[in-house]
């Protein structure tokens, strides 16, 4: 099974801000029942920006959060309606936000899966085809190929 959830893909989201991006998120991963509770998840995900931005540049944002609030590991990919202001390492604004709900108790997997990404998305030409992706299963099946 893949910890990328095409409930979790979304190719507008709409979003205002940072706040709003991580919010709206949380707000997903809560209905699919991946996170308990919304609120809290998104409080906890706040404080660990506030710590460290997951902006890792090149216009990519990859929060994450290993919590109790989660149950089961989760993985959302979502190009946002706009470029946002994202405290990123190269201040370059954010137009692709990869999140992951990670479980307490779900082992390391995750740090695979998250290495891989970021490899993945450190490439120019990955980058591209990425944000260039127009529906959400062309998106879906990019970051699913990670996983093999």
């Amino acid at each position: 099974m893949s910890v990328f959830d095409h409930r979790l893909v979304r190719t507008s989201l709409e979003v205002c801000d940072k706040e709003d991006t991580i919010r709206k998120i949380a707000r997903l991963y809560e209905e699919i029942g991946t996170v308990r509770d919304a609120n809290l998840f998104y409080t906890r995900i706040m404080e660990r920006e506030k710590s460290l931005s997951t902006g890792i540049g090149y216009g990519i944002a990859v929060p994450h959060l290993r919590d109790e609030t989660v149950r089961e590991l989760k993985a959302g990919i979502y190009l946002l309606d706009r470029e946002i202001d994202y405290d990123s390492l190269d201040r370059k604004r954010v137009k692709l936000v990869v999140s992951f709900a990670i479980p307490v108790q779900g082992g390391n997997e995750y740090m695979k899966i998250l290495q891989k990404v970021c490899q993945f998305l450190h490439d120019e030409n990955n980058r591209r085809l990425v944000f260039s992706c127009i529906d959400g299963d062309s998106l879906l099946k990019t970051f699913r190929s990670l996983e093999k």
